[in-house]
């Protein structure tokens, strides 16, 4: 598209439930805010009349509606679309709107698989239509001043991040819908899990992190991993990883849905010459030898925190220049593709015994499971570098399953599966 600012980026969102809600509010927080701008001109859903509350609104505001995606892709004035759509259409939908010249700026995780992630660049190559990967962690100023700092050397010379997070899912979380807690969805791979939804911003935002240039994601090149479940769910609610990247930095990953108390993101990164602490409201470093400083903070909250990502996918439709941010493309998300379904292949998912597991009740949401006494195992793993087998805290756990990621470009199949194909 042309670089003038004076004409809007046109755009249509699929979806008009779930995290589609959010997008509409970002698109309405960002209205006149930065050029370039979009313009809502079209919006479909499975089913409109569920959303009775939202599409008066939206005629109103002259947005045409559909129920049919190929049906809204036929929209005379379609710039772009953005799809927060579940995992399982990722793929196929960003293939269809760019093969009928339209660009896209497609929902986290990119695919369910690095197959599909492949793929989606070849169709985009095809079409040469932009596709803009939605995290949003990586346009905020948190983290364009972090890598500022660190390609600066405040920290002296990258070594090491450590990544923790447990953020609480209740059982109507996993009931939600037909994909959450699936590996697949009829005959797509969905792979979700904390390190491919909930928290995949951030496993992705540690790989930035450590890239070796402003504009570089760590490239994975060795994964050693344990999955756990206390859920009944197919795939893992708990992970712990430990990753080498062949920057030669390396990084530890602790998440779970599994636990009462919610805390995290808390990423803290190591180099030769002392430690910076990223969280989602400051930065701290220390200096070897010198205090903790706070160097950053800031007061935006959820909506305010995600107007950067706007702007930040509205430049790069436009093809204008990222403006001292990094653009997460289909490219650059092919480390975090590789981590996700190298863990899946490298190990099964072991379930937690139910004698190590309780039951609470969480006043908003419902019922939910916990891992006895997990979030003191996760500080003493984070704190020693220690997978959680070898903490010796958890009497269930196994040892992890390890493989090479140097030149892995297609996913296998989880570990279970092939198992089964091997034996059957």
């Amino acid at each position: 598209m042309s670089s003038s600012n004076s004409k809007p980026i046109r755009l249509g969102v699929c979806g008009l439930g779930g995290y589609a809600r959010v997008v509409l509010k970002m698109l309405q927080a960002a209205a006149d805010k930065f050029e370039p701008r979009f313009e809502l001109v079209a919006a479909c859903d499975l089913d409109l009349a569920a959303h009775g509350d939202l599409t008066p609104v939206l005629k109103d505001r002259g947005v045409s509606l559909y129920e049919n995606y190929a049906e809204m892709l036929k929209h005379p004035a379609l710039d772009v679309v953005w799809l927060p759509l579940p995992i399982q259409l990722h793929a196929p939908y960003t293939k269809q709107a760019v093969a009928a010249g339209i660009a896209v700026i497609c929902e986290k995780p990119t695919a369910g698989c690095i197959d599909d992630l492949y793929d989606m660049i070849k169709v985009r190559d095809e079409s040469g239509q932009p596709v803009f990967i939605s995290y949003h962690t990586i346009p905020h100023s948190a983290c364009v001043k972090a890598k500022t700092l660190l390609m600066e050397g405040v920290i002296g010379k990258v070594q090491h991040a450590s990544l923790v997070a447990s953020w609480p899912r209740h059982l109507q979380y996993y009931n939600r819908n037909n994909w959450a807690g699936r590996l697949k969805v009829d005959q797509t791979w969905v792979l979700d899990s904390p390190m491919n939804n909930a928290l995949s911003h951030f496993v992705n935002l540690v790989l930035y992190l450590l890239g070796s240039s402003f504009d570089a994601w760590a490239d994975p090149c060795w994964l050693d991993v344990e999955l756990y479940r206390a859920n009944k769910i197919e795939n893992f609610d708990t992970v712990c990883a430990q990753l080498k990247n062949c920057n030669k930095t390396t990084a530890q990953v602790i998440l779970t849905h599994a636990a009462k108390k919610q805390f995290g993101p808390e990423l803290k990164i190591v180099g030769d010459q002392g430690v910076m602490w990223w969280e989602q409201d400051r930065i701290r470093i220390a200096r070897h030898g010198e205090a903790v400083e706070v160097v950053y903070e800031h007061g935006d909250d959820d909506i305010a925190m995600r107007l950067s990502l706007v702007k930040s996918a509205a430049r790069f439709i436009y093809g204008m220049p990222a403006d001292g941010v990094s653009y997460t493309t289909l490219e650059s998300t092919i480390p975090h593709m590789k981590v996700v379904c190298g863990a899946s292949e490298a190990t099964p998912v072991y379930d937690v015994p139910a004698e190590f597991t309780y039951t609470y009740d969480d006043p908003s949401n419902g019922p939910a499971v916990a891992i006895k006494g997990f979030e003191e195992v996760i500080s003493a793993c984070s704190d020693g570098g220690l997978m959680l087998h070898e903490s010796g805290l958890l009497q269930f756990a196994k040892p992890h399953g390890s493989i090479d990621l140097t030149d892995y470009v297609s996913f296998a199949g989880p570990a279970e599966y092939q198992a089964i194909s091997t034996n059957g």
